[in-house]
């Protein structure tokens, strides 16, 4: 029975590490394969060391790993540690990384080479094929081992995860979750990667960091949420898909208490202000910094659609800030005059004409409630 075993063996030491029954060999085969690579895969479990790092030798000499498998056959196994590249490899892996070039990406994790290693602009090469989408690449990487939630040595300390939910690498994103990356893991600031979707406007990784736990009111380090982000970029269907999975729409920035309605009157969003008005009959009248309302923001930059909206909401049209180009308390009326938006003026008297004014109480009727 022994002469018809393939024996696998550690050269430094002897050690006989793995023994295979000509059925097993076959359960191999059809499993993995036939070939060395398939073997290297198998003793990835055995010894912990990925097949990249894996020589095996048979009567001194390497077998390439599409070398055919067969028994009897013993073979000797060498453990190598990483080598160090030269800057013309390192162009070279940066550049097929970026054309996705899985075999000269292979041949460079094959000599061994450290896969995390730092490359171009503190980024190591997950990092560098989530950025650019390279699935091919990116599967070999993560196949060698590459921290799936390494930070960038640069100021951003961006994940993979964080550039391809940056770029809208859907299926880079969905195969490194799928690979276990941390989808709540923070860059610098606070960000995650569910920030960068949300301002980017990619709803599908939105989606897939979600149902990877992703915290939807995951606050960045000025207050940012992601419903703030894309509501700030007008991804109206974003801002839609957050509010039905229960995103708090209350949550302001921190230094001047804005709250998505806020950013939208702002930025003119109007399908988005309209949307978040329905949603929280609170936020219309939600004072920020110096008392400022979404009336107030909107009646300013003259966005005349959001304006009607609020007042139809009933938002408040006697509700006072304290304005830049004013020493005193302003309305949303006063503001709109003093910046000149005339549509906005008729619009605000219309609706302050149209408002319930509450009858002052006679001197005898004030006595009378005593």
């Amino acid at each position: 029975m022994s002469d018809i075993m393939l024996r696998v063996s550690m050269m430094a030491s002897g050690a006989e590490i793995a023994t295979l029954r000509p059925e097993e060999v076959e359960d191999l085969a059809a499993a993995r394969g036939s070939c060395v690579g398939a073997l290297k895969e198998h003793l990835e479990l055995l010894t912990g060391h990925r097949r990249f790092k894996q020589r095996l030798l048979k009567e001194g000499s390497i077998l390439r790993d599409d070398a055919q498998l067969s028994v009897p056959m013993c073979l000797d196994l060498i453990i190598l540690t990483y080598c160090t590249p030269t800057p013309h490899h390192v162009k070279t892996f940066c550049e097929a990384i970026a054309s996705d070039n899985s075999q000269v990406v292979e041949e460079f994790l094959q000599q061994p080479h450290n896969p995390d290693m730092t490359l171009l602009q503190g980024k190591a090469g997950l990092s560098l094929a989530a950025d650019y989408g390279s699935l091919r690449s990116a599967k070999l990487l993560i196949e060698a081992r590459a921290d799936l939630n390494r930070a960038d040595e640069a100021l951003s300390q961006s994940t993979p995860l964080h550039w391809s939910s940056a770029r809208g690498h859907l299926t880079t994103a969905r195969w490194l979750l799928k690979s276990t990356a941390d989808a709540r893991k923070a860059a610098a600031g606070g960000v995650t990667p569910l920030h960068l979707a949300c301002t980017h406007g990619h709803l599908e990784i939105a989606h897939c960091l979600a149902a990877a736990g992703a915290d939807i009111d995951a606050a960045a380090e000025a207050g940012q949420t992601p419903i703030l982000a894309a509501t700030s970029f007008g991804h109206l269907e974003l801002v839609q898909w957050l509010v039905e999975t229960k995103a708090d729409v209350t949550k302001a920035l921190k230094d001047d208490g804005l709250t998505p309605l806020h950013l939208a009157c702002m930025h003119g969003a109007a399908d988005i202000a309209c949307f978040l008005t329905l949603v929280d009959g609170t936020l219309k009248n939600a004072a920020a910094m110096d008392g400022v309302t979404p009336l107030h923001i909107a009646s300013v930059q003259g966005h005349v659609r959001i304006v009607s909206a609020l007042i139809d909401s009933r938002a408040d049209p006697d509700l006072v800030c304290r304005t830049p180009s004013s020493t005193c308390s302003a309305t949303a009326l006063v503001a709109a005059r003093e910046a000149g938006q005339v549509e906005v003026v008729r619009l605000l008297m219309e609706a302050s004409a149209a408002k319930p004014k509450r009858r002052r109480k006679s001197p005898v009727q004030i006595i009378s409630l005593d």
